[in-house]
């Protein structure tokens, strides 16, 4: 099910949208995408020059959402659901004193913010992952206790181009993310035991398994990103501690139209068994969200503003080299 779910949403990602990414990114980077005239021969000893007419236009959307969210010194405003009630007037003074804490302390709170407006513009969508980081250390001594909000690039997620463009996570089959993890870290998940049942976290497999899951090409969006820089998840073929692998964290409905949990490494091999959304997730929902800057009917993939300034970009560029 993995296998069909990846193959098919990647075909759907390639055909649809990788090629509008790629001219994105690198319209924010101030770069030629890929096939512009500028990059072949015939322009190479003219100028080609990069209009920064998509960067300012962004930038000023940062800057406009900087000042609605941060102009406060509160990071958020609460009212009580019945003013005249002496606990829902308590309830609100405790939420507030947790949520102000917590955004303001445990989550990088403007750099979330921010970072989502940017992904949004650029890309068309913005992806996040909610979950509460807990780690406890052998002696028993809790090293970790906070919530956390986690921005993850849109080509590592995958999710059907069929689903319902006002709840796309809830609505799809399936909805997998692609993690990028060091291999050290993987070789403790298959040693680390679960406090519940005292198993293994994840099944264990060789270094033969492990060597599947590495990255065996670059990402086109993660490369129009990174520009010229080195890949970072890219290395020697041999498998190393510090190399990077993919894991994959899956959500996908049984015939029950129930959602079932799992990891696998790549979309080779199982991590671990399907689980019951409800056991690994108290709330029993998928603890992902997309979002968008420019709201577009019936698409669960929007339009992103360089693509929609995509003929002045490209008008300013000719003009400012000519």
């Amino acid at each position: 099910l993995a296998q069909d779910a990846f193959d098919a949403s990647s075909a759907y990602i390639d055909t649809n949208w990788r090629k509008d990414w790629e001219f994105s990114i690198k319209s924010f980077r101030l770069e030629h995408a890929p096939g512009s005239k500028y990059l072949s021969e015939e322009y190479k000893a003219r100028s080609h020059l990069v209009s920064p007419k998509t960067r300012s236009i962004i930038r000023k959307n940062e800057a406009a959402g900087a000042v609605a969210l941060f102009s406060n010194m509160d990071v958020v405003n609460l009212e009580a659901g019945n003013p005249d009630d002496v606990m829902s007037l308590a309830s609100r003074d405790a939420m507030k004193a947790v949520l102000e804490y917590r955004l303001g302390k445990t989550i990088p709170t403007f750099e979330i913010c921010i970072g989502g407006i940017q992904d949004a513009q650029t890309q068309g969508v913005v992806c996040s992952y909610q979950y509460w980081d807990y780690l406890k250390a052998k002696d028993g001594r809790t090293l970790k206790d906070k919530p956390c909000i986690e921005l993850r690039p849109i080509e590592n997620i995958r999710i059907d181009g069929g689903a319902s463009w006002l709840d796309p996570v809830g609505t799809s089959p399936y909805f997998a993310d692609i993690i990028p993890m060091y291999v050290c870290d993987v070789r403790a998940m298959m040693v680390n035991k679960d406090d519940k049942t005292g198993a293994p976290k994840w099944k264990k497999y060789g270094d033969a398994e492990i060597l599947k899951a590495k990255p065996d090409a670059m990402d086109t969006t993660r490369k129009a990103r990174l520009g010229k820089q080195q890949d970072p998840h890219l290395e020697s073929t041999e498998i190393k501690s510090f190399d990077v692998v993919w894991v994959m964290r899956w959500f996908i409905k049984d015939s029950q139209g129930e959602d079932q949990v799992f990891y696998t490494l790549g979309i080779d091999a199982l991590l671990t068994e399907p689980q019951p959304i409800e056991e690994v997730y108290f709330h029993g929902r998928r603890p992902y969200e997309l979002g968008y800057a420019i709201l577009e009917t019936h698409k669960v993939m929007k339009t992103s503003v360089p693509m929609l300034v995509r003929p002045i970009q490209l008008e300013s560029t000719d003009l400012r080299n000519q």
